[in-house]
């Protein structure tokens, strides 16, 4: 009896450890937040310093969305790869949502009634509501990019006074010390490019005072915006941004493939001060008829490759999520329940998560894009969707080159000097996040042609070409 007892004892302390450490590892696992720059400036890190690469999904309705629906997307998008979301606290432009009309649990965002909103009262209620969707995305190790205000649909809605007023409301109902994984942006969808008449003054004013909102209170959450079709640096001048935009974030375009894509990112990248640089919204997948994935995946990696700090994805039916997104001459319509159906179907949103493994390998946050460099690795880098971008490690250990499906095989020339020493090539498969390995061994002189290996795993031709100098 006796020895039974001392069994079931060790048996309960094997249980109790065991659960222990399952507890410890799933702490250790969990992101630090607040996110924060790193000293260079150019990245994110968790509270801790350690890096911080966001992959995110744009899903710019899920704040209205009822819980079971919430859970069944918290099911899938993790599991994909996705550790963040782009989400607007109030509704988007020609959706539904997006004049004051009611969240799944039948609260709208202010008094007043549909369609004409009295902005100088939030409704407690359906901010509440999303504390709970807030809630399971924190559980899910998510960070939340939380647009407070779609402009393009909101801006006439406010006045300074009560959007000033209620950035404050908002500050106060998701406080730092629940709901350190939100990234505050002000901005949605106004951009001067597409002159949409931008109400800089709002905006400046709004970010400045919650800025020393959250400096008063403590609170180290970082601010940025969303901007139109450009980016930061396009809707604000450095002055203006001073005091409270800490990313600068770009809207390349969700429609077609454009050098713009490239071009913004890395006008981003070599402003002055630097700051992270992410690419909000490049090609949204499954969007337009006939656009490829290989075209999709280009937007990804050449933004990254370029100097952004986190991957973007949308796909149609996503970033709409929960709402019946009217039919244009351009692409087709969706119903609110689209997105249920394509929850596993959609290709490039299962192969986002091959950024993290190959950030696992060459870790993006020591590196700089190619043309950083006194002397570029990439030669002839090409225009629009065959433009190839790169990154090269800041002690010259390694570099990455993407190259885009063309319509032979894909090939690139790089300047080898730009590595430390003669390097192993590899080829890497951004649709199966599998290596190619190589027995070549490439000296670190001269100008060396490569070209991609045949297909990948999708039965296309972009691949990432990943040169590592010796020792192997």
């Amino acid at each position: 009896m006796a020895a039974r007892l001392q069994s079931d004892t060790q048996r309960t302390w094997l249980i109790l450890l065991a659960l222990t450490l399952i507890y410890a590892l799933s702490v250790a696992a969990a992101t630090q937040w607040p996110l924060q720059i790193s000293a260079d400036g150019r990245s994110l890190e968790e509270r801790d310093g350690a890096p911080h690469f966001p992959i995110i999904d744009t899903v710019w309705q899920l704040s209205y969305l009822n819980q079971p629906d919430v859970d069944l997307y918290l099911s899938r998008r993790p599991a994909q790869g996705f550790n963040a979301v782009f989400v607007s606290l109030l509704g988007v432009e020609n959706l539904p949502h997006g004049r004051n009309s009611t969240n799944d649990n039948g609260h709208m965002p202010f008094a007043g009634s549909v369609g004409a909103p009295d902005t100088r009262r939030p409704n407690p209620a359906f901010f509440d509501d999303f504390k709970a969707t807030l809630r399971k995305l924190r559980e899910k190790n998510m960070t939340v990019f939380l647009v407070l205000g779609w402009a393009s649909a909101w801006q006439e809605s406010f006045s300074r006074e009560s959007y000033r007023r209620y950035v404050e409301f908002v500050l106060g109902a998701y406080p730092a010390d629940e709901f350190a994984h939100v990234v505050f942006c002000l901005g949605g969808d106004k951009g001067m490019l597409r002159q949409k008449n931008l109400d800089k003054p709002m905006q400046i004013e709004a970010g400045r005072h919650l800025r020393q909102l959250m400096n008063a209170r403590g609170d180290r959450r970082l601010l940025s915006d969303h901007p139109g079709r450009g980016s930061t640096i396009i809707n604000y001048a450095p002055e203006e941004r001073a005091g409270w935009s800490d990313i600068l974030v770009v809207q390349s375009g969700h429609r077609a493939p454009t050098q713009d894509v490239p071009d913004w990112v890395r006008q981003a990248y070599e402003a002055s001060p630097a700051a992270p640089v992410f690419n909000g919204e490049p090609l949204y997948e499954a969007h337009n008829p006939g656009l490829e994935n290989a075209e999709v995946r280009w937007a990804h990696w050449v933004s990254v490759f370029s100097g952004a700090c986190a991957v973007g994805y949308g796909g149609h039916g996503f970033w709409g999520i929960g709402a019946d997104v009217p039919a244009r001459p351009t692409r087709p319509g969706h119903s609110r329940d689209w997105w249920k159906a394509h929850l596993e179907d959609q290709p490039v949103a299962s192969q986002v998560r091959h950024f993290a493994a190959l950030n696992q390998a060459y870790p993006f946050h020591l590196a700089a894009p190619d043309f950083a460099l006194n002397q570029p690795l990439v030669q002839h880098r090409g225009q629009g969707t065959a433009y190839t971008a790169a990154l090269v490690a800041k002690d010259r250990s390694w570099a990455l080159a993407y190259l885009p499906q063309q319509p032979g095989i894909a090939e690139v020339a790089l300047r080898m000097d730009a590595l430390r020493a003669p390097a192993r090539l590899r080829w890497f498969d951004p649709t199966s996040g599998a290596f190619k390995e190589s027995a070549e061994r490439i000296p670190n002189r001269g100008i060396r042609l490569f070209k991609a290996p045949g297909n990948n795993r999708a039965g296309q031709r972009d691949w990432v070409l990943a040169l590592e100098a010796a020792p192997w």
